[in-house]
């Protein structure tokens, strides 16, 4: 009686399942390099609010302890990294000037640096955006700039956070402030998060972090 030849290949159940292995491992890698991404602009977010705080602490040195007023991101850009020579700074004809003529113009020609843009912000479409929100209780009453001395607790005062709506450069927008400190030109911003629940903070003593309790009142 003839043997019946043995089969070669693979079946289709066999198949099937290396199919389905190489389908979990795919998800797999997926969703750890989705994370590792998610990670690293968390992390690039966090450095740049603290540089953002480090510009601060120089302003703030080079003023006798004057904070920024409402136009925060004209006044700290400038200690800002990348840090451009005269003859790189482009024209800047596109950006609206605002009223407060107490700028000098060098300044303003300066774009606004990439530190100001959170990377998990899509800004929709906006020049030289700005992603976060500073404190206007910061400020004076008439929207200039507050005194550090002011400040009883440094640790748990918030300078910035990450806010909406996304604002183009110069008009970086404030979190809670009154009609006097907007002017004609400011808006309010609102704390969001683009990172998970977290959202990106930094505080008058220099230190950042993403926290999922943070309260702005």
């Amino acid at each position: 009686m003839d043997a019946k030849p043995q089969q070669s290949g693979m079946t289709r159940i066999e198949l099937l399942l290396l199919l389905i292995m190489w389908a979990v491992i795919a998800w797999v890698v997926v969703v750890a390099v989705q994370r590792d991404i998610a990670y690293r602009r968390q992390n690039t977010c966090l450095r740049q609010v603290s540089m953002i705080l480090v510009s601060l602490e120089m302003y703030v040195g080079n003023e006798d302890e004057g904070m920024p007023g409402h136009y925060w991101t004209a006044t700290l850009n400038p200690y800002l990294p990348p840090k451009l020579k005269i003859s790189e700074i482009p024209n800047a004809s596109h950006r609206p000037r605002p009223p407060d003529q107490h700028f000098a113009e060098m300044m303003w020609k300066v774009p606004g640096s990439p530190i100001l843009h959170c990377p998990n912000d899509a800004a929709n479409g906006i020049t030289e955006p700005v992603s976060y929100g500073y404190n206007a209780r910061l400020l004076s009453e008439d929207g200039s700039g507050g005194h550090l001395g002011d400040c009883k607790s440094p640790r748990t005062t918030f300078v910035l956070c990450e806010a909406g709506p996304t604002q183009m450069y110069p008009y970086g927008g404030l979190i809670g402030a009154t009609h006097k400190q907007l002017g004609s030109e400011l808006v309010n911003v609102f704390p969001c998060t683009r990172h998970g629940q977290g959202i990106i903070v930094g505080y008058l003593d220099g230190h950042a972090e993403c926290s999922t309790s943070f309260n702005a009142r």
